[in-house]
């Protein structure tokens, strides 16, 4: 489903592992440099909760054409047997808040 609304328009899709609604949200000049280049828009959304990330790939037109979902690995601190953060950890965490601040 795509709506246009003041230069944004929104993705909504369910994950197809743990059935999660996502709404995602992309600019006009994503979509514009996506119809013109015939390029896939490509849009991570971390469900560390659930142990994997969903990948979208999204046309010009705003439809998704692909999702996959990766398991998120984990890093282990061998001393004390704890999960440690990994740059992708951190990647995704900076992720959801520039896109909770977008809102």
């Amino acid at each position: 489903m795509v709506s246009i609304q003041a230069q944004k328009s929104i993705i909504q899709t369910n994950c197809p592992l743990c059935g999660e609604k996502e709404t995602i949200f992309l600019s006009k000049d994503e979509l514009d440099y996506a119809r013109s280049n015939h390029a896939l828009i490509t849009k991570a959304i971390s469900h560390t909760n659930n142990g994997h990330v969903l990948t979208l790939y999204i046309d010009g037109e705003g439809i998704v054409r692909r999702k996959y979902c990766f398991e998120i690995a984990e890093k282990k601190d061998l001393n004390r047997n704890i999960p440690l953060p990994t740059k992708l950890d951190l990647v995704f965490d900076q992720m959801l808040k520039d896109s909770l601040n977008s809102r």
